[in-house]
C-alpha cells in the first residue's frame, strides 16, 4: 500500500516541481519582452531577472559549466534571448520531468507488484540525454549562424567594393546597409543596434580594429578579412576596389576548396551508415542458413 502510494505522488511532485520551474524560467513569457529585458541589459540598465536567474547567480557550479561549455558565447552567436542560466535551468528542468515521468511509471508498475517497468539506469541516462540534446541543438544553432554569416560576407566584399570606390560611401556605414540586403540577418543583426557589444566589451572606435575584435569573440574568419582590408584602406591608402574584389576572390576561393573537401570525405560518410545497415541484413539472413545448414550436416 506504501509503495502504490509514495511512487506515484513522488513522481507527480516532482513534474509540479518542474513545471514551477519552468514558470519561473519565464518560459511561457512573450519572446517579445524577453527580448526587450535583455536589451535594455544591454545598455546597462538593471533588470529584476526571473527569481531563477537571480538563484542562478549564487551556484558557481553552474557559472563554471556554463564557461567551459562556452554557453554565454554560444547563446549570442545563435541570437538566442535566453540568458546563460535560463538555458542550463531548462535543461535541467527537462532532465528532471523525464526523470520524473519515468520514475513514476516505475513506481505504479512495482506498486502494482510487477517488476520495473524501466531500468532505474535507463531512466537518468535518458534524461540526461534529453538534456545534452540542448546543447547540442544550441551548438548546431550557433554553428549555422556562423556558416551564414560568412556566406553573407563573401558575398558582400564585391558590391562593398563598388559601392566605397565609385560612390565614396564610408565602409561601416556600407557594410550596414549591404547586409541588409541578404535574405539572413546573421550579419545585419549583428552590426545593427550594436549587438556584437555581448561579446565585445570594450570596443574599439577605429573600424578595422572593430571589425577584428567581431571576427575572435563570434569566431568569423571573413570579418577578420574584412578588418585587415579596411585597415589596408585606411592605414595603407590602398584602392578600396582593389583590396575588397582581392578579399573576394580569396573568399570564393576558400569556398571552392572547402566544397572539394566536402566532396572528397561524402564518400566515407556515405559508405560507412550503408555498411551499418547491411549488416543487421547480413545477420538476419546469415543465422537461419548457418543454423539449418549445421542442422542438416548434424542430421547426416
Amino acid at each position: 500500500m506504501f509503495d502504490l502510494i509514495f511512487w506515484p505522488v513522488l513522481g507527480g511532485a516532482a513534474i509540479i516541481a518542474a513545471w514551477a520551474v519552468l514558470v519561473g524560467l519565464r518560459v511561457f513569457t512573450p519572446p517579445e519582452i524577453i527580448a526587450l529585458h535583455r536589451s535594455l541589459a544591454l545598455r546597462g540598465y538593471r533588470t529584476s531577472g526571473s527569481r531563477v536567474d537571480r538563484l542562478g547567480e549564487r551556484w558557481p557550479v553552474l557559472r563554471r559549466l556554463a564557461d567551459n561549455a562556452n554557453v554565454s558565447r554560444l547563446l549570442h552567436v545563435a541570437n538566442r534571448d535566453d540568458g546563460v542560466r535560463t538555458f542550463l535551468g531548462k535543461m535541467l528542468a527537462k532532465g528532471l520531468a523525464a526523470a520524473s515521468i519515468g520514475f513514476m511509471l516505475d513506481g505504479a508498475t512495482v506498486a502494482r507488484g510487477g517488476g520495473w517497468a524501466f531500468p532505474p539506469y535507463l531512466v537518468l541516462v535518458f534524461a540526461g540525454a534529453l538534456m545534452l540534446l540542448d546543447y547540442a541543438r544550441l551548438k548546431a544553432a550557433a554553428d549555422r549562424r556562423r556558416e551564414d554569416a560568412e556566406l553573407v560576407l563573401a558575398e558582400l566584399f564585391q558590391p562593398l567594393a563598388i559601392v566605397t570606390h565609385n560612390k565614396g560611401v564610408a565602409v561601416d556605414t556600407a557594410v550596414r546597409l549591404l547586409s541588409q540586403a541578404f535574405e539572413s540577418d546573421a550579419v545585419s543583426s549583428l552590426l545593427q543596434g550594436e549587438r556584437y557589444r555581448a561579446l565585445v566589451h570594450d570596443p574599439s572606435r577605429f573600424t578595422p580594429d572593430l571589425y577584428r575584435q567581431i571576427a575572435r569573440e563570434y569566431r568569423l574568419p571573413s570579418m577578420r578579412s574584412l578588418g585587415d582590408g579596411v585597415y589596408s584602406v585606411i592605414a595603407n591608402g590602398q584602392p578600396a576596389g582593389d583590396v575588397y574584389r582581392a578579399i573576394s576572390r580569396t573568399a570564393f576561393a576558400n569556398r571552392l576548396t572547402d566544397a572539394r573537401q566536402s566532396m572528397a570525405s561524402a564518400k566515407t560518410k556515405v559508405t560507412i551508415p550503408v555498411a551499418g545497415m547491411l549488416v543487421p541484413l547480413l545477420v538476419l539472413l546469415g543465422v537461419p542458413a548457418v543454423s539449418e545448414l549445421t542442422r542438416a550436416l548434424g542430421g547426416g
